[in-house]
């Protein structure tokens, strides 16, 4: 899924883009103008999925938005935590 020469911020960015992908396929409008916050706030109200992404949410905007890089295993676990939101999202049908 991620290129091997990606820094790590790259690596969330992309990595939020496909969760992205999945909630825009379960019919969630998502406009240019929102922010991760935004876009948090218009998911479905599921308890596993707003733990989860309430993790990849806080992280993205840390990359984002403050110009922060993450430590491996932080993002080892947004990775596992951003993978677990697209499970529960193609799980609802």
């Amino acid at each position: 899924m991620l290129g091997t020469n990606l820094t790590l911020t790259e690596k969330v960015r992309r990595t939020y883009a496909a969760v992205l992908q999945c909630v825009k396929s379960r019919g969630i409008s998502i406009s240019v103008a929102d922010t991760a916050r935004d876009i948090y706030n218009k998911l479905p109200d599921n308890e596993n999925l707003n733990e989860v992404m309430s993790y990849v949410t806080e992280v993205y905007e840390k990359v984002r938005y403050g110009g922060k890089t993450p430590k491996v295993e932080e993002f080892e676990n947004y990775k596992n935590k951003a993978r677990q939101a697209v499970d529960i999202l193609k799980s609802k049908t």
